[in-house]
């Protein structure tokens, strides 16, 4: 052990400033854990988050908060697949509001609802297709990336400005899919390269996010057929019981007092439609003639 009885007040106290700084200096592994940290925080937040039934759109906000203040970048922007799956369609909660009012400052419009058609030379479509991270890196690419966020030539001019007034140089796009299932895809950029191990961390805040939208579209799709189930049994119930007939016209009484044709209630109360045609009995009624010529039985 080193003696320190020999040397001075100040001598001391210097190697003690040393000890500090050298305590305070991160080290890598230190680096390290405290992103393993963040990044598990993030986790574990997006999954309470799923779990309490939080709106889609709260989940999305939190996604891109949170992974712009660990990542360093602008956020994170969602694109869901359209039920055609022929769109893209930007969750408006997820693009940052700074950006969307610097690029709405410049072009002195409103930004519409963003759709990005399927194409082949869609980046967002290439990664949806191939299930993997894309990176985009230079300047054409990323204006390419911008184009295809409208059709319109005149925007399309201000691309540069855009990308230079952001400071967007680095995007990654990561396909949400879960199994057979596309979701959409997430992108994040920002105005450094991101490294490989930024992206396999990603990757790992991605699943989560993929689960949360996966779970909520099985909520909408539940909903959307218990909708479909109550106004069947609507339909059903009003057929049911007894329905008041006129007995000689045969129209039939609805609920406002009013009487109409057979054909036109239950077209109202089903998803029937009428093919109009003559019976025999009726033919021979109303069209013996004809009866007699064609020798209708």
């Amino acid at each position: 052990m080193e003696n320190y009885s020999h040397k001075s007040k100040v001598e001391l106290l210097a190697e003690i400033q040393i000890l500090r700084q050298a305590l305070d200096r991160p080290t890598p592994n230190a680096h390290n854990l405290m992103q393993q940290c963040d990044d598990l925080t993030l986790i574990n937040d997006l999954n309470t988050a799923v779990i309490q039934q939080k709106p889609l759109a709260d989940i999305l906000s939190l996604l891109s908060r949170s992974v712009g203040h660990i990542f360093n970048s602008h956020g994170v922007a969602v694109y869901l697949l359209s039920q055609d799956n022929n769109t893209l369609e930007m969750q408006s909660n997820t693009f940052p509001s700074k950006i969307s009012d610097m690029i709405e400052r410049l072009l002195a419009v409103k930004i519409p609802e963003v759709a990005i058609k399927r194409s082949p030379d869609s980046y967002y479509f290439k990664a949806l297709r191939s299930g993997t991270p894309l990176t985009i890196n230079g300047t054409n690419n990323i204006n390419k990336l911008i184009y295809e966020f409208t059709d319109s030539k005149i925007l399309r001019k201000y691309a540069p400005k855009i990308q230079k007034v952001i400071g967007i140089n680095h995007v990654v796009i990561f396909p949400l899919v879960f199994g057979d299932s596309a979701l959409g895809v997430l992108d994040v950029s920002r105005k450094t390269a991101f490294v490989d191990s930024e992206i396999q961390r990603l990757l790992q805040i991605v699943s989560p996010v993929t689960e949360a939208i996966l779970y909520h579209k099985s909520i909408l799709e539940k909903e959307n057929l218990l909708n479909e189930l109550q106004e069947a049994y609507n339909k059903l119930k009003k057929l049911s019981g007894l329905i008041p007939i006129c007995s000689h016209c045969k129209k039939i009484r609805d609920d406002s007092g009013y009487w109409n044709q057979v054909e036109k209630y239950i077209t109202e109360h089903t998803d029937a439609v009428f093919s109009h045609g003559i019976c025999p009995d009726c033919m021979r009624q109303h069209y013996p003639e004809f009866v007699a010529k064609k020798n209708v039985p």
